[in-house]
């Protein structure tokens, strides 16, 4: 059995999506005790076993929603849109995670956004694809990263996000 497992830490400011906002709008003016914090994309992992692919986003800040972008050596930039699920968040908004299982079906018809994919868990298929995760506040999206597979290349879906390498 092929088992894969990435994991990419980042350890810098993640505000290449274009209309960042770090107004501070989040500030509790209540006396709460919520401080704001700018969010961004922290880490990054992403593994592949018998039960299709896990990716997991760690946020500073929190998000309002993160979404993830798959496609396979294209032309037409997404062919997969998945929105993720908070699992995990600090109460004073230090930190959220975000997170998506996703089993894989093998027709067309079957795939789903935010159920399923049609990318297969092996070295070939993964060497020509490219992900990108967007971090949104506000509906304005705040940070972003994209990766690819060894033959494949981010350049058709990069539009400003952070390079990373697993």
């Amino acid at each position: 059995m092929y088992k894969l497992s990435h994991f990419a830490v980042l350890g810098l400011a993640l505000t290449a999506c274009g209309d960042k906002d770090d107004s501070g709008d989040d500030i509790d003016t209540t006396g709460n005790g919520y401080v704001y914090v700018p969010t961004e994309i922290e880490t990054v992992t992403y593994s592949y076993d018998a039960a299709g692919w896990d990716y997991v986003v760690d946020l500073n800040g929190w998000a309002d929603s993160v979404s993830m972008y798959i496609t396979q050596n294209t032309e037409n930039p997404w062919e997969e849109d998945h929105v993720l699920e908070r699992i995990g968040s600090d109460p004073n908004g230090s930190w959220d995670m975000w997170e998506i299982n996703l089993p894989i079906t093998t027709e067309w018809d079957q795939q789903e956004s935010s159920v399923n994919t049609l990318f297969a868990g092996n070295p070939d298929t993964e060497a020509t694809m490219a992900w990108r995760i967007d971090a949104y506040e506000d509906g304005i999206c705040v940070g972003c990263v994209v990766w690819a597979g060894s033959s494949s290349t981010v350049s058709i879906v990069n539009d400003g996000c952070i390079e990373i390498t697993f």
